[in-house]
């Protein structure tokens, strides 16, 4: 277990002092392209998705596939599914959730180790496998996620702490901070601080060849001095489906990339880099963390309001301030 030192030098920098009413945004990272994931979850069955794009999302709810072929890229499937294993905090070594990866393969392609076949047709075939175990740890006040990546994703680092009492979230990549915090300390909206350029250096030099694993190490020996964080992701509930649905929203989980996220090779689950499955993994559980904060809100201060006029009461009350998507839109316009 993690010492209790180890976790104070992550929190270290929620003792920043801000200003919540301050409409202007921190400095964003330079990346040409952006990427919105739906989480979002089927009524009915187990588990909360993350899916690729909006389109992906939107064509699960009206594919079927006992007529309908797999995409090629994997549009119209989801790239995670969490499922939650245990509810208490002393189990071992026994994960608290377990993120599974969808894969698209074509027929013939040997199966992935530990997979099941989710849908086949006449080419391909999806597979659901796990990729990430995700344990809970109590340390007093601090609540610690760390993540333990399976496959090509082994070597990783990844933690998330949770701070009682905090609307913000901190935690490390590796040897790189990171904080997910909101600009008007409500629970619908949280931007990613992160030094993303070297962070993107780190995991792409972090390969499973020797020639990767000889860069890795240097790397971890070595690593490079942390730049000024800057926002590289948002998660939020502005396009929340409050009302019932066959698949409801619960947010979106914006992410920066290098390139231009846009044509259909770039929307479904076979073009998604590694850096944003990686942060992706990271925007799920703080999705089931911001969810604890919505509930108790929701069910406490507005016990006997029904969900869609708490929709409209918060609306109004945050009229006066800029959505963060409108900021972020701002940033790639033409």
């Amino acid at each position: 277990m993690e010492k209790s030192g180890q976790l104070h030098s992550h929190t270290r920098i929620l003792d920043d002092t801000r200003d919540s009413t301050e409409q202007n945004p921190p400095p964003y990272a330079s990346f040409s392209g952006k990427r919105i994931m739906p989480v979002a979850y089927s009524l009915g069955k187990e588990g909360v998705m993350v899916f690729p794009s909006e389109e992906a999302l939107s064509k699960y709810k009206h594919i079927n596939y006992d007529r309908d072929p797999i995409d090629p890229h994997g549009l119209g499937l989801p790239l995670f599914k969490l499922i939650r294993k245990h509810r208490f905090l002393r189990l071992g070594k026994k994960p608290h959730y377990v993120i599974y990866k969808y894969l698209l393969l074509k027929n013939g392609a040997p199966a992935p180790q530990g997979s099941e076949v989710v849908v086949s047709d006449s080419t391909h075939t999806v597979y659901n496998v796990p990729f990430c175990y995700v344990y809970r740890k109590k340390h007093s006040k601090l609540t610690s996620y760390v993540f333990e990546f399976l496959a090509e994703l082994r070597t990783r680092e990844l933690e998330l702490i949770d701070v009682q009492n905090e609307q913000r979230y901190c935690g490390s990549v590796g040897s790189y901070d990171l904080l997910w915090s909101s600009p008007d300390d409500e629970p619908d909206e949280y931007e990613l601080h992160m030094d993303l350029e070297n962070v993107m250096r780190m995991i792409t030099n972090d390969l499973p060849s020797e020639k990767g694993k000889n860069k890795c190490k240097s790397e971890k020996a070595f690593p490079k001095e942390q730049q000024e964080l800057s926002v590289v992701a948002s998660y939020t509930l502005e396009n929340r489906d409050y009302l019932p649905k066959k698949h409801p929203k619960y947010g979106d989980l914006i992410l920066l990339e290098q390139s231009q996220v846009g044509n259909l090779e770039t929307l479904g689950i076979t073009s998604v880099p590694v850096v944003t499955q990686l942060l992706a993994c990271h925007g799920l559980i703080l999705q089931q963390l911001i969810e604890k904060v919505v509930y108790r809100e929701e069910h406490q201060v507005e016990r006997n309001k029904p969900a869609a006029q708490y929709a409209g009461k918060r609306d109004r009350e945050r009229c006066y301030l800029t959505p963060r998507s409108e900021v972020w839109d701002s940033i790639f316009a033409h």
